[in-house]
């Protein structure tokens, strides 16, 4: 039996490296031609590298098991560099598509959409191509608080076409809009909070949602609070939230989390790291909610802004 999970797993591997032979000659014959990776190239080449690493993940698992759970150093370090020269090639080419290309089809659509007098796909193509163009946004780490609001208008926007407006957003900042010009945060820290609070509060909720940001400024900090009248949490849950806040390890383990379930994969232990190395230990989050009432998070930051350099030389 033995003998025969390692044959089907020595052919898996022939396979595998067979297709990489064809993905490489492909890299070697196109790439030239092309003069960048095309995206469905580049999807197939990643694909393939994820199988090499899990096969990789296998070939361990074996050679433990037929060393009687022993494996010496050398080949257990051998195997993670092949894992980690796996992981860090995917990423590189995952860094290489595109993104214009995405951009510029959905640009497309808008303006076929138009031409055929679709105004609400226009709109609703629109909403997801600055989504998108936001969200990929490369080697900056900071936006200003009205660019943060605008893709969270956006993000709200492509939500109720898809819940046929069942949701509402009201910003109030006061006199504080010019301020929010110039004040940058953590980029992405805004959407998470509000994909949550649809996600876990709104969507399951009978009727209308709403979600409210106000923001204002004390003596020292500037206080942003996402509301929402969703169906709540107990005060359970609202700990051990907190807990994890509060563990230096959650924002990876639990941003892997959110990642396979849905969204952007940004959890609030990860908004509230960032913030902290953003900002400093004294600003993050701060969590209140109310079965049946709703939930509220508080972004705690200082009142001067910070404008970290966006792109290092």
């Amino acid at each position: 039996m033995q003998d025969m999970k390692k044959y089907r797993w020595k052919k898996w591997a022939a396979a595998v490296c067979l297709c990489l032979c064809i993905a490489a000659a492909l890299q070697i014959f196109l790439y030239p031609r092309l003069g960048n990776p095309g995206p469905v190239c580049l999807v197939l080449i990643v694909f393939l590298a994820g199988n090499q690493g899990f096969v990789i993940r296998q070939q361990y698992k074996e050679q433990k098991d037929e060393d009687n759970g022993e494996i010496s150093k050398l080949d257990r370090q051998e195997l993670t560099r092949q894992m980690l020269q796996t992981q860090a090639q995917m990423a590189s080419l995952q860094s290489q598509i595109n993104p214009h290309f995405l951009y510029n089809t959905l640009e497309s659509i808008r303006s076929k959409a138009l031409i055929h007098d679709e105004y609400e796909i226009a709109d609703m193509v629109e909403a997801l191509a600055h989504l998108f163009r936001y969200n990929i946004r490369k080697g900056e780490v900071s936006a200003t608080l009205t660019q943060e609001l605008n893709n969270v208008q956006n993000y709200m926007t492509i939500q109720n076409y898809r819940f046929r407006n069942k949701f509402h957003l009201e910003v109030d900042l006061g006199d504080n809009d010019a301020f929010a010009d110039q004040y940058t945060i953590p980029v992405l820290t805004l959407q998470p909070i509000v994909e949550n609070a649809i996600h876990y509060g709104l969507e399951k909720k009978i009727g209308e949602g709403h979600i409210f940001i106000r923001g204002y400024l004390t003596q020292r900090n500037f206080i942003l609070e996402i509301r929402d009248d969703g169906v709540g949490m107990s005060q359970m849950q609202v700990e051990d939230i907190m807990n994890r806040l509060h563990d230096p390890s959650s924002a990876v383990k639990q941003d892997d989390k959110e990642k396979s379930r849905h969204g952007t994969g940004i959890a609030l232990p990860n908004v509230d790291k960032r913030l902290k190395l953003f900002f400093g230990d004294d600003s993050g989050l701060e969590i209140m909610s109310a079965e049946g009432v709703g939930t509220q998070v508080s972004i705690v930051m200082p009142k001067d802004p910070v404008r970290p350099q966006e792109k290092p030389e």
